[in-house]
């Protein structure tokens, strides 16, 4: 037998003087007349959200109207509300499976030439890897279709998605935030208010004095360190009209389950007249059932006004399931694995994960490998078993923070002569790390007299007890068997008088000396002096820089590559 499935949302905009929906009726196609469609029942409410099944056999293959509405307290039936639907023909194979899927981008390829994924029959959902890199900026449709046993394709379903441009900044914070209501004042403004990257959410304080009753939108917004404003995100209230007199109290209190009895009609609640209410409920004089219900409270003022009854879901179980317990690492540095670890449940046969940014993974032991920020958050394990009813699923939730790792970079001076016998290390930023590598003892890079290029690995961990890594390569030049060592393309540099007593002359016709740069050191690897290359001759005084001794010399090109070195001795 087929059925049609379908979900009914009505929402009616709510004054002093509006009035419950108490009933609805439903028809296909062809409208019978008011009240004489199909039946459906209700709890009478301002809005009503139900699911109805219903059967469709005396339907023929092919598009058909499903109309639904309702009534109202006062006897007034609404305008009817359509949906548009599609009957199949009856197959020949009454079950059959789904063997394979496939996905693809705006253009359909053809049946069976998109992009396949591994998706089952004992597992009708699927986590997609969509990559963008090649998607240009903008919406974008993303389809998706699924085969059976017998061969037989299903029509694609879609999803609107949107591309953004591709940022220059890798990451930034959230700095600053502001909220408006209705209408849009413009960019940075509105109301401001404080959140942060660190934390992310924040407790708006808004007031409605000037704002009328009705419903209204409040709007936020936050900007970055770039500068950059996000789209605005909207929310729907409701301001009520204003009390003509705050002074009332409450005297009398009455609850029901599901269904409403009635104003008055329900099981009271006995207290004191007093500003607030707190009272134990026996449940269990309602003859309330197994399974997932509603429970109803409304209170009446001394002036004899009823308000709206407040409600909240609840469940009745006889054999309820065990919570799970969780084995999770709840704080974590971005790069590591996450665990995902559950301890089986007594009745239980299936477990599912669920996280932030729609994460989803069936299994009792789950890993999300290189984890960064986004992934911090409520994680819930849930334990199900057969049986499908609310008493057969039960889940345990735990917070996770991915702990952001400092941004470390490293660099050194680079070539240095192998005359020097150690260089202390630096350039390591934030300040603070350890440096590790070949000839490398306490933050000191020994050279041995050994000629050769080395590679040292710099890291630094931050505050929050998460490290990260930068490699820089030094490169150690044979000056040990000559005084002048030259690398590079650049030919007829003259470096002159040496010795010298004072003055250092630097020349050379090559253009590509030109906004090169020279760096001066000691025999100790200190750097003295760093100067742009302005004209074809440069002049430096060595007296300036220190005593009698050895001096290295270092002459780079345009474009930071390195050409020449040359030991100068300063006489007295």
């Amino acid at each position: 037998m087929r059925y049609l499935f379908f979900i009914v949302c009505i929402l009616l905009s709510v004054n002093l003087f509006s009035q419950d929906v108490v009933s609805g009726e439903y028809f296909f196609d062809v409208d019978p007349q008011i009240g004489k469609g199909k039946a459906f029942d209700f709890v009478a409410s301002t809005s009503v959200s139900k699911t109805l099944d219903i059967p469709t056999t005396d339907l023929t293959p092919g598009f058909h109207n499903l109309f639904v509405r309702v009534k109202n307290s006062k006897a007034v039936w609404g305008h009817s509300e359509g949906r548009l639907f599609y009957i199949l023909s009856t197959p020949t194979t009454v079950v059959t499976k789904i063997v394979s899927a496939e996905w693809f981008v705006d253009k359909d390829p053809g049946i069976g030439k998109g992009t396949s994924f591994v998706v089952s029959p004992d597992q009708t959902s699927s986590l997609l890897d969509v990559t963008t890199k090649t998607l240009t900026e903008g919406f974008h449709n993303l389809f998706v279709r699924v085969k059976n046993s017998a061969g037989v394709w299903s029509h694609y379903e879609g999803r609107l998605f949107y591309v953004l441009p591709t940022s220059t900044t890798t990451s930034s914070k959230i700095v600053s935030a502001e909220w408006f209501v209705d209408q849009d004042p413009g960019i940075g403004k509105g109301t401001l208010f404080v959140v942060t990257s660190d934390q992310p959410s924040s407790l708006l304080d808004v007031s409605t004095q000037k704002i009328t009753a009705g419903f209204h939108n409040l709007f936020v917004r936050v900007k970055n360190s770039a500068g950059v404003w996000s789209h605005y995100e909207g929310r729907l209230f409701y301001v009520m009209p204003a009390l003509i007199k705050q002074d009332t109290k409450i005297v009398s209190a009455e609850w029901f389950v599901d269904k409403d009895p009635g104003i008055g009609k329900g099981k009271i609640i006995p207290f004191t007249a007093a500003n607030t209410l707190s009272e134990v409920l026996d449940l269990a004089s309602a003859g309330v059932k197994d399974g997932a219900h509603n429970l109803f409270i409304r209170v009446v003022n001394d002036k004899g006004v009823w308000s709206h009854y407040e409600g909240r879901k609840f469940l009745v179980c006889k054999d309820p399931m065990q919570q799970p317990i969780l084995e999770v690492t709840t704080q974590l540095c971005a790069g590591d694995t996450l665990h995902l670890t559950g301890k089986p449940v007594v009745g239980a046969t299936s477990y599912y994960w669920k996280g932030p940014n729609s994460f989803t993974k069936t299994g009792l032991k789950v890993e999300q490998f290189n984890v960064d920020t986004l992934q911090s958050g409520t994680y819930t394990l849930y334990a199900v078993r057969a049986g499908g009813t609310a008493c057969d699923t039960t889940s345990a939730s735990i917070s996770v923070f991915v702990k952001p790792l400092p941004k470390v970079s490293f660099s050194l001076m680079s070539p240095i002569c192998d005359t020097l016998k150690s260089v202390a290390l630096t350039g390591g930023v934030p300040i603070g790390g350890t440096y590790v590598g070949k000839q490398v003892t306490n933050s000191t890079f020994n050279t041995l007299n050994k000629a050769g290029s080395y590679t040292i690995e710099y890291t630094f961990q931050a505050k929050n007890g998460c490290n990260s890594q930068a490699t820089s390569t030094i490169k150690v030049l044979n000056c040990s068997q000559s005084s002048s060592v030259d690398e590079g393309t650049i030919s007829g540099i003259h470096i002159f008088p040496n010795p010298t007593s004072d003055f250092l002359h630097i020349s050379s016709l090559d253009p590509s000396l030109l906004h090169g740069s020279i760096h001066v050191s000691d025999v100790l690897g200190r750097s003295l002096v760093h100067l742009r290359v302005e004209s074809v001759s440069t002049t430096i005084s060595l007296r300036k820089l220190g005593g009698s001794g050895v001096y290295l010399v270092y002459i780079y090109d345009s474009q930071g590559v390195f050409v020449k070195c040359t030991q100068v001795v300063l006489q007295d």
